[in-house]
């Protein structure tokens, strides 16, 4: 059960223009990599309750019944001011890598972290940001992010549940991991956030003109590998030209196509994420 934040009010959430425009990065299901089929529906969200995140503490998470062997322990952890955040986790104590997602436009959370978890053969904590609903009354019908400051927000709350909750089981080198919206605004807020992401996934966005002050900034902070992945070849452009600066300022960055796969995260998308995972998570997949 998702709760609605008490500063979530009304029938139908605020759009400004700009955010209207992002509607149109949506969320695209298409096949998976290997797969000719469609993905499943995502399930429907229903909503519960406004939590409050600053009585319960942030490490308090509702977790769901001990799944079955291989399956993630699935966990919503309260986040301050926003709807509560997802993880997937797998058994036991030790310290595993940790990757944050943010959805694009019209997706859910269930939707990426389900995507990560496969990708990463369950080796990892995966948390997506949930952001805001599209329509308050219909959860089911998709959430994004008002705008990069929102996001940032939201990131931050994000972390200090991670936090409290897993403590000794993050490991240093944390992952962002941003498709569409979440990778255009991903790109955006990171070189001014007080996090550090050693390394940074960004499907279909996140080339949209980074300065350099920008990509030192990153480099600065800690930053080491960024990697782009696009379905689409306006996509391609605009991220190499922004591989080639992080590469000038001494972040190594590539870019990976998944030609014809269009504006998505799987098909061949997915494909060249994991011909490019060894890159971006050296050791992390081994013995997957």
């Amino acid at each position: 059960m998702i709760g609605i934040p008490a500063t979530l009010s009304g029938s139908r959430v605020h759009r400004g223009p700009f955010s209207i425009l992002l509607l149109c990065l949506g969320c695209h299901a298409g096949p998976r990599a290997g797969e000719a089929s469609e993905q499943s529906p995502a399930p429907a969200l229903a909503p519960a309750a406004p939590t409050d995140s600053a009585d319960s503490g942030a490490a308090h998470g509702a977790e769901q019944e001990a799944p079955a062997s291989g399956e993630p322990i699935r966990t919503d952890l309260a986040v301050a001011g926003a709807f509560p955040l997802l993880t997937w986790a797998p058994s036991g104590k030790g310290p595993r890598a940790l990757i944050v997602s943010a959805h694009g436009a019209g997706c859910l959370a269930e939707q990426h972290c389900e995507y990560f978890w496969r990708l990463l053969g369950g080796q990892a904590i995966v948390a997506c940001l949930r952001g805001e609903p599209l329509f308050r009354n219909r959860p089911e019908q998709g959430f994004y992010f008002r705008d990069h400051l929102a996001l940032a927000r939201e990131l931050e709350g994000a972390v200090a549940a991670l936090q409290a909750h897993f403590a000794e089981r993050l490991q240093e080198d944390w992952t962002f991991a941003g498709y569409s919206q979440g990778a255009t605004m991903g790109a955006l807020l990171l070189p001014d956030s007080p996090l550090t992401f050693a390394h940074i996934l960004l499907i279909e966005g996140g080339g949209e003109g980074m300065s350099r002050n920008s990509a030192e900034r990153l480099r600065d902070k800690g930053t080491r590998r960024v990697l782009f992945v696009c379905g689409t070849s306006g996509c391609r452009g605009r991220a190499e030209r922004t591989a080639e600066l992080l590469d000038d300022v001494g972040i190594d960055a590539r870019v990976g196509f998944g030609q014809g796969a269009g504006h998505t995260y799987l098909g061949a998308v997915e494909t060249t994420v994991l011909v490019e995972a060894n890159w971006l998570w050296p050791g992390a997949l081994d013995g997957k």
